[in-house]
């Protein structure tokens, strides 16, 4: 997409209509998560500073998202908690 980071989307699925009711930043805004000026969509895949993503349900209905990603240098493995209230 034509923003940075990773998004968590809340989305209704009807058939074959995907609307999107709402957005949410979870990571790396700021983040130059990888190269866009390499002439393949494969070579900067390549270069993309963010991987192996995990989520899990919790007992009270939570999600639990953890990564890994690089910010300033460092290796990290951040996690998110969300919760959907409709």
């Amino acid at each position: 997409t034509d923003k940075r980071g990773l998004w968590a989307a809340l989305v209704r699925i009807d058939g074959t209509n995907w609307d999107t009711i709402d957005e949410e930043l979870l990571w790396g805004g700021e983040v130059v998560s990888h190269r866009t000026d390499l002439e393949s969509h494969w070579a900067q895949m390549g270069t993309l500073k963010f991987g192996c993503p995990a989520i899990t349900q919790l007992q009270d209905g939570d999600l639990l998202i953890i990564f890994w990603g690089v910010e300033d240098g460092l290796y990290n493995i951040p996690w998110v908690r969300v919760s959907v209230d409709l």
